[in-house]
């Protein structure tokens, strides 16, 4: 079966990993809380997204418009 959803957190013997990237690592950098996102995640779901409303006339940038009230701006970018 197709799996619909990207899981971009698994377990391994270096712990958790993110992206392939150890979480516990992110952690020693930046010290907690510290909010992890997946890029690929994001980028997955923003392709399925772009493909359910492709034959809607519905624009892609309108989502980004609300992004921009997310205050995690640093997922797509500075805003300004």
């Amino acid at each position: 079966m197709r799996r619909l959803v990207y899981l971009p957190f698994q377990a391994s013997a270096q712990g958790l990993l993110c992206d392939g990237v150890s979480v516990q690592s992110i952690v020693d950098r930046v010290g907690t809380p510290a909010y992890v996102y997946s890029a690929q995640a994001i980028r997955h779901a923003y392709q399925a997204i772009d493909t359910a409303f492709a034959d809607s006339g519905y624009r892609m940038q309108a989502l980004l418009v609300e992004v921009v009230a997310n205050p995690a701006f640093r997922v797509v970018g500075d805003p300004q």
